[in-house]
């Protein structure tokens, strides 16, 4: 059990230092996004680059889980953990600021892509269970 949770946390960290890392390169290498993201009004091409950052992000914070925990349930996890982290955000604090189809895309894709991420990491018997087979 520590173990998943050690892997939920490794996870959780390894997100927000590519998200913060990625976004520093959006703004350095693409003025008009520094420009805009204090209002938070972003073109349609700057809100697509936000979620293949996020997409990119997520599926490495599910691998780095499921490699520290040592099992694909440390992404599931961290999925669910996403969730209830920005389920919240995006419809109280953010919901206004982007588009519908955004929030929709962003919170469908975060369990999904963690453990996605965790299917990279596991060996034949983590992929089998991840498919819905049975762990051997």
């Amino acid at each position: 059990m520590l173990r998943r949770v050690l892997g939920v946390v490794a996870g959780f960290l390894a997100f927000i230092i590519i998200v913060t890392a990625g976004n520093r390169v959006l703004r350095l290498v693409w003025p008009d996004y520094a420009a805009v993201e204090k209002a938070m009004t972003f073109s349609l091409a700057m809100l697509l680059a936000r979620l293949a950052l996020s997409f990119a992000a997520t599926v490495m914070s599910g691998w780095v889980a499921a490699v520290v925990g040592k099992k694909a349930q440390s992404a599931w996890l961290l999925g669910i953990l996403w969730l209830v982290i920005f389920a919240p955000l995006h419809l109280l604090a953010l919901w206004t600021k982007f588009p519908i189809w955004y929030h929709l895309v962003f919170l469908a894709s975060l369990l999904p892509l963690s453990v996605w991420g965790a299917e990279w990491s596991g060996t034949a018997a983590e992929r089998k269970f991840l498919a819905g087979g049975s762990e051997t």
